[in-house]
């Protein structure tokens, strides 16, 4: 009885299983049909895993789970079931409809993915875009994300390096970035993430940049960029940009070491320089490198002036330094100096003017000699006002004015006049004296004498008593008057 009831029970439960089996069996071979068709994987994981001894079925499952696990980035154990197929040989695969192609293929993308990951490798680490090869251009071809994302990211990076910079946008922001928000983790390809939010923040720098630098072309007037764009260095004209916009916000603060940058790329960058940016680089050359080359000189003047308030070179300063005002003051002082009589008031009125404008920092050298030629000309002044003042008193009467007066100026007019109160004023004792000043300030410097100080020399009782030599030279006379000869202003002078 008991016999009886055991062989019923299996034989029921043989009739229930029977459409299970069946139906894993349906399931399994549609899943190939499928993988067969579009190498679809989302349905391999609920397979259940036949005996090696059912070969066809046992092939079919480690290719299916071959291909599932590439494409989810399980690389090793993808090869784990490549090594099984390999292993059961190729006489027992090629009698399957389809299987050949499919393995093949699938042998040709893993192949790609090692490629392109040594070329990945090799990028991150020296920044050189690889030469993809046709066999990296089977990555892709495959469903494996973190190589899709490696592969367009090298072909973005590598159409930016060629200056294509609408091909390089597309291919990382419809296809590495559309790969990163979809779903996968760019951690699982070593420093991806970086490269991503440096890109990200290359595109959007550039975004700011085209329309500030086409203010700046078509106004010469930059607008600045506080905008630090990330440095590709094989295309560095989106950096050059962006150093000589900063740069052209204050020449004399950030020319220099914007300069210095982009003759640092410059110097590895291969590639043609748009022409528009190269005229604003030898704009910024010239304005930096002509500002060196100025106070070079102004420098070594200087140097050459320090010991005696003398130049005993030729130089031609500009005075318009920006960026160096303190030289610019150094400039205006070895003028002032060397050419107090014509241009000393001029050089002090200038140097005033630049220290209240611009307040620059001098050291106590330059501001000792500063006050040196401040000194001197305001000397000169009150000499001249007292030669004034003592010629108002002394035309009167022609008698010794009170006011106290120096024999040498700049103006040689005034140096006749100082000689000619003196000479007629003390005539006995200093007349013959004065009549030779008068002679050698005439001859070597031929001032034009004005009609009152020519009066006074031509017609003065004291000097009428004795003629000059002959060989004294003409005296012109100022005021459009014709000359008259030194003798016949100073005739009857006597003789010493």
């Amino acid at each position: 009885m008991i016999r009886y009831l055991r062989l019923f029970a299996l034989l029921t439960v043989g009739f229930f299983a029977m459409p299970t089996l069946q139906a894993q069996v349906i399931n399994f071979e549609n899943t190939w049909q499928e993988f067969l068709v579009d190498e679809k994987t989302s349905s391999v994981s609920k397979l259940p895993e036949p005996e090696k001894s059912a070969v066809t079925d046992y092939l079919k499952y480690c290719l299916m789970y071959a291909n599932s696990n590439f494409c989810a980035d399980e690389i090793k154990e993808a090869e784990r079931f490549m090594a099984e197929i390999k292993a059961m040989g190729k006489p027992q695969y090629e009698k399957i409809a389809g299987f050949e192609d499919r393995y093949e293929g699938l042998i040709v993308k893993i192949a790609a993915y090692h490629k392109l990951d040594k070329a990945w490798k090799t990028f991150i680490s020296n920044r050189q875009v690889p030469k993809l090869s046709p066999d990296h251009d089977a990555a892709k071809m495959v469903c494996e994300k973190g190589t899709l994302s490696k592969y367009y990211y090298i072909e973005a990076t590598d159409y930016y390096c060629k200056g294509d910079l609408a091909n390089a946008r597309k291919s990382f922001e419809t296809r590495v970035v559309r790969l990163a928000e979809g779903g996968y983790n760019p951690t699982r390809v070593t420093k991806l993430k970086d490269e991503i939010v440096m890109m990200k923040a290359l595109w959007a720098g550039i975004d700011k940049l085209n329309p500030a630098w086409d203010k700046f072309i078509a106004t010469d007037v930059s607008p600045g960029f506080d905008t630090e764009l990330p440095l590709i260095a094989c295309y560095p004209i989106p950096n050059i940009k962006e150093y000589i916009l900063r740069a052209a916000v204050d020449k004399c603060k950030y020319g220099p070491e914007m300069l210095a940058k982009i003759k640092a790329l410059q110097a590895t960058y291969q590639g043609a320089i748009p022409d528009d940016v190269l005229t604003k680089i030898d704009w910024l050359e010239k304005e930096v490198g002509n500002n060196k080359g100025e106070i070079d000189q102004v420098n070594k003047a200087w140097r050459e002036f320090l010991p005696a308030d003398k130049l005993t070179n030729k130089y031609e300063f500009t005075f318009d330094y920006p960026c160096h005002r303190d030289a610019q003051i150094k400039a205006y002082t070895m003028i002032g100096m060397t050419e107090i009589c014509t241009r000393g008031q001029e050089m002090v009125d200038n140097i005033a003017k630049t220290r209240a404008e611009h307040k620059p920092a001098l050291d106590a050298t330059t501001i000792e000699k500063v006050k040196k030629l401040e000194e001197a000309v305001k000397k000169q002044n009150a000499e001249v006002a007292a030669l004034n003042k003592a010629w108002a008193e002394f035309l009167p009467a022609e008698a010794l004015p009170a006011t106290k007066f120096v024999y040498e100026y700049c103006d040689k007019i005034l140096q006749i006049r100082a000689y000619t109160i003196t000479g007629i004023a003390e005539f006995c004792t200093k007349g013959a004296e004065m009549q030779k000043n008068v002679a050698q300030t005439m001859e070597k410097h031929s001032p034009t004498l004005d009609a009152e100080t020519q009066e006074k020399a031509d017609n003065s009782p004291q000097w009428s008593k004795n003629p000059l030599p002959n060989s004294l030279p003409s005296i012109p006379t100022g005021n459009n008057s014709s000359p008259t000869k030194t003798r016949s202003a100073l005739k009857d002078m006597p003789n010493s």
